[in-house]
């Protein structure tokens, strides 16, 4: 609702990030569908409907986007950290222009770094950040942060991708980022270690 509000009202750009609103997790909670699990769904769809484009971090929720909410293939993006326990090609930022039939890799820095967080930036929707972060699990610890992890950007919706912070955050992990609305100039990442 707030997203329509801002965006019909004041002519701002609105990015769904989609674990935000799901009946999913409100059947799984309460056990149950009705009235609330239905208004959730309708809220989604209105929310994908009302979204310039919409972020989703795996395979069930790229499919509900495309398939439940009626996004338009074509602002539909992925990020993927990928399996946790080695290296592996499902890595990356990736984008569907067919309905979800088929997904492009756009971005994939190396078999051990994911695609962690993306954001739009709100003055222009072709502009597009991405934070990798590399990342393996074992059974007796976590290796994280270093090698590639850092901030991309593209600037025609994710046909060419360019480095912001390659290899200059060091060890720390990348997490959420963010573009300022005031100035989309200035973009936030978290960092971790």
């Amino acid at each position: 609702l707030l997203g329509g509000f801002w965006k019909y009202l004041f002519g701002k750009r609105f990015l769904f990030d989609h674990h935000d609103l799901n009946p999913e997790l409100f059947e799984a909670k309460f056990g149950k569908r009705g009235a609330f699990h239905t208004l959730l769904t309708k809220l989604e769809r209105w929310t994908f409907q009302t979204a310039d484009v919409s972020i989703a971090t795996n395979e069930t929720f790229k499919n509900i986007a495309v398939d439940r909410g009626g996004m338009d293939p074509d602002r539909v993006f992925v990020s993927a950290i990928g399996h946790a326990f080695g290296p592996n090609a499902e890595r990356g930022v990736f984008r569907t222009t067919d309905g979800g039939k088929s997904w492009k890799k756009v971005l994939f820095l190396d078999d051990s770094t994911g695609a962690n967080d993306l954001t739009l930036d709100p003055s222009n929707p072709r502009i597009i950040y991405a934070s990798f972060w590399k990342f393996q699990r074992t059974p007796w610890s976590m290796n994280a942060g270093g090698g590639r992890s850092g901030l991309w950007k593209t600037t025609d919706r994710g046909e060419t991708w360019a480095p912001v912070t390659d290899r200059q955050i060091g060890s720390s992990s990348v997490g959420a980022v963010a573009v300022a609305e005031t100035s989309p100039d200035t973009v936030y990442i978290g960092t971790g270690e």
